[in-house]
């Protein structure tokens, strides 16, 4: 079996952690590229994606941010901002891998309880995000088949 490789852009958005991408990832594909907001809070991330989330189709969108001012947002709030810009490309036939709270060397012990926990709680809810778009799907595939069979549609 012949394996097929498909083009698609890369769009990686987040704070200075990803500032040196640009000499780590080659796409040179349109649509593909970085944003590095230095010193962004997760919320000015979210922000970002959802701005340039109008322009984008098709392809990968890296998302990585949440550390700066964890302390200050809070992992509720940090956790809802992420889940918000994954939405936010919801429909766009975009694949989305999100990078959690990465490790900063000179925080505290509190600092690395609550990375942990923030992260934790992002595997939880993209995998409820996840569960509920596979069940819409299959939803919807069913109920292509019902049209196309020509019976009655009971939605559920």
């Amino acid at each position: 079996m012949k394996m097929r490789k498909k083009k698609a852009p890369i769009r990686i958005t987040g704070d200075s952690m990803v500032k040196t991408m640009s000499s780590q990832v080659k796409c040179r594909m349109r649509g593909s590229g970085y944003t590095s907001l230095s010193g962004a809070k997760i919320t000015d991330t979210r922000k970002k994606v959802e701005e340039e989330a109008v322009s984008m189709e098709d392809g990968m969108l890296i998302i990585q941010g949440g550390g700066n001012g964890l302390e200050y947002v809070g992992e509720d709030e940090t956790v809802r901002n992420v889940v918000d810009a994954v939405k936010s490309v919801e429909g766009k036939g975009m694949s989305v891998a999100i990078v959690g709270v990465m490790q900063i060397p000179r925080e505290g012990p509190f600092y690395e309880h609550l990375r942990r926990s923030t992260n934790r709680r992002l595997q939880e809810e993209l995998l409820k995000m996840k569960i509920e778009w596979m069940k819409e799907k299959k939803r919807q595939a069913e109920l292509h088949r019902h049209r196309q069979r020509g019976g009655p549609v009971q939605l559920v």
